[in-house]
Formats: structure tokens, C-alpha cells, sequence
């Protein structure tokens, strides 16, 4: 870590980390503060990092601004950080089946990859006061991070063609809606569903000429778990290897970082008439603000999200460089390869 930032700063890179759950994870499984501060940092222009330097332990700043990309293989269900994934563009992969055709990287026929390196620098030399200051316009129901994190590469495919500009847009929709629920992230998922089982019961009440405001708490969490192609019926961990459903307490865990918590409610007059329910207007409020929907028009052929074995290529890139560049430097847009790793060997998917 100590040679990581010192090498940023002097040669401005663009980094490629192999295994890097190996760096960005202590050996107890919590996050590498100091790597996360350097990634973190490392996301916006101008980014720097404060280190005591020499023998006086004199703080210093240093530039850590860099494209990023680093390849995390998901196991023992260690997650990314939510700080870095929130700065990054994800892509999941699964693991090669037996049989799949694959092109095999090997170190000493990269001689093509020089080439197309050197094709790249040279595009972006002749680009450079396009993409210097290039303002995209960007699909409007990203959320602000989204937005920061495909501004560059918006403005890299706007340079090369207005139909890969369009793209790239439609590319962006799909893929940031679909990571507005990460897999180590339920709780999000759980209060869309919640905010829907509330439209749906509403809208049944509404034919009738009545409302729906609460539902008790056991009566939200069957609606849950009723659900089809969701996790909450096998959310708990049951005695032996079996899994169980999700409970009340389980709803108010995954409900409470939105400020959600259940409260006594008076549903009728009767004996056990008040009882703990969740009421609909902060839950659908709550998923306003935090949810983007998927808007129809920007269909494409993504692959679903992928199992939690597989793979996962964290790009945190912005590719548009600083046109300060030190003598004789070459400038570079950041490669995006694309491992899919099994335990024997490395493939490159093309």
C-alpha cells in the first residue's frame, strides 16, 4: 500500500488489480482501510491522500486520482465495500462449465495487445480537446454516483460514433437500475417489495371503495414470503442445513436503515384490535426517494445477475484525463479486460 500511492502519484497509471479481495480484505475479513482509502480517493480528480512521510512523520498530500479496474472473486461471502462499489461499474461473471471454448491469455503473445495500446493513445491524443471538456448528456434516472461514474466513457463513445454514444447510454440505464439492488444490499430489496405489496393492496381496497394506510406486521411478512422469485422464504438459517422464512424481526432489521420500525397501530375496535404494523406512507416514500425504476426504452441483451460464486470485475474509471500530463508521457484511455478465473487457469472473454 505504502508504494501504491507513491507510484500514482508519480506515474499516473492506469491500475489493473488481479485478486484483489487478496488486498482490499484483512486476513479477519474486514476492509483494508488504507486500500479503501486509496480507491475511494482515487474516484474523483484532484482525489489525494494524507501519509506521514520521513523521519519528523511530516503529513503530505498525494494525488491518488487514477482509473481503476480490479477483478474480485466472491467467497466465504466477503463483498465489496459499499464505498467502492458505489464508485464503480460491476460485471459479473459466471464460472466456465466444462467445455466452453475460452481464448487463453498467455504472457508471451500479447504482442497484439501493444498494438491496440498504442492505437488507443493515439486516438485519445487526437481527441483530447473533445474529451478534455466533454459534458455528455446522461441518462437522467441515474443517480447522481451513476452518473459520475459513466460521465468518461459516455464522452469516449460520443467521440467515436453517435450510435455508440446511444449505446453506451442504453447500456448505462440497464446496468445501473440493475445494480440498485446489490446482493449484499437486501435491505433496498425489501422495502421495494414492501412498497409494492402496499400499491397492490391499495388498489384492491381502492375498487372497493376503501383505503389501506397499515398492515400488521405478520400480515406484511406472509405477503413476503409469499412472493415468487424472492429470498424471503428461505431468508434464515434453520436448524441442520435448512433454511427458514423470514420473521417480524427479521423485516425490521433489513427495514431499519430507511428510519422504518414498526409501531402500535389501531386496526379495528376490537379486543386485540392495536396491534405493531408498518404504516405505507414512510415505506413508499422511502422507495421513491431511494429506488430508480427502470425506464422501458433502454432495452439490451444484459446478462442477469450472476451467482454469488461468480466472479466480479469492479471497474472504478474515469477515463478522461488530466490534460496536465508530465513530459513524454503516454496518454492512455484504461483498459477494461474482462477475467473470468477458475481455479486452474485465467481466460479472457472477448
Amino acid at each position: 500500500m505504502a508504494a501504491l500511492f507513491r507510484v500514482i502519484e508519480m506515474y499516473r497509471p492506469s491500475v489493473l488489480l488481479d485478486e484483489a479481495e487478496t488486498f482490499l480484505k484483512r486476513g479477519d475479513g474486514r476492509d483494508n482501510e488504507d486500500m479503501r482509502m486509496i480507491v475511494n480517493a482515487g474516484h474523483r480528480r484532484g482525489g489525494a491522500v494524507v501519509r506521514t512521510v520521513g523521519d519528523d512523520f511530516e503529513p503530505r498530500l498525494f494525488a491518488v486520482f487514477a482509473p481503476l479496474c480490479f477483478c474480485w472473486l466472491v467467497r466465504r461471502g466477503e463483498q465489496v465495500a459499499n464505498t467502492i462499489a458505489d464508485r464503480s461499474i460491476t460485471i459479473e461473471l459466471r464460472r466456465r462449465r466444462k467445455g466452453e471454448e475460452i481464448a487463453r491469455l498467455r504472457s508471451n503473445r500479447t504482442g497484439h495487445l501493444a498494438t491496440l495500446g498504442r492505437r488507443a493513445a493515439r486516438w485519445v491524443a487526437d481527441n483530447m480537446s473533445v474529451l478534455t471538456d466533454a459534458d455528455p448528456a446522461l441518462p437522467e434516472e441515474l443517480n447522481d454516483r451513476a452518473q459520475d461514474n459513466w460521465r468518461p466513457l459516455i464522452a469516449l463513445a460520443d467521440a467515436m460514433s453517435k450510435d455508440l454514444g446511444e449505446k453506451a447510454r442504453a447500456a448505462a440505464s440497464v446496468m445501473s437500475a440493475e445494480a440498485e439492488i446489490a446482493d449484499d444490499d437486501m435491505s433496498l430489496l425489501a422495502l421495494a417489495d414492501a412498497a409494492e405489496i402496499f400499491k397492490s393492496k391499495q388498489a384492491e381496497a381502492a375498487k372497493a371503495g376503501k383505503t389501506v394506510e397499515a398492515l400488521r406486521s405478520e400480515a406484511l411478512v406472509a405477503l413476503l414470503v409469499a412472493l415468487p422469485d424472492r429470498p424471503w422464504a428461505t431468508w434464515r438459517k434453520g436448524s441442520g442445513s435448512g433454511r427458514e422464512p423470514m420473521t417480524k424481526n427479521s423485516l425490521a432489521r433489513l427495514l431499519k436503515p430507511y428510519g422504518i420500525k414498526p409501531k402500535k397501530i389501531r386496526f379495528d375496535d376490537g379486543p386485540n384490535g392495536t396491534q405493531r404494523g408498518y404504516e405505507a406512507g414512510p415505506i413508499q416514500d422511502a422507495k421513491e426517494r431511494l429506488s430508480t425504476p427502470r425506464p422501458a426504452s433502454a432495452k439490451m441483451n444484459v446478462t442477469s445477475r450472476m451467482p454469488a460464486t461468480s466472479s466480479r470485475i469492479t471497474s472504478a474509471c474515469d477515463a478522461v484525463r488530466d490534460d496536465h500530463l508530465r513530459p513524454r508521457q503516454v496518454v492512455k484511455i484504461p483498459s477494461l479486460p474482462v477475467f473470468a478465473k477458475s481455479k486452474r487457469n485465467k481466460a479472457v472473454r472477448r
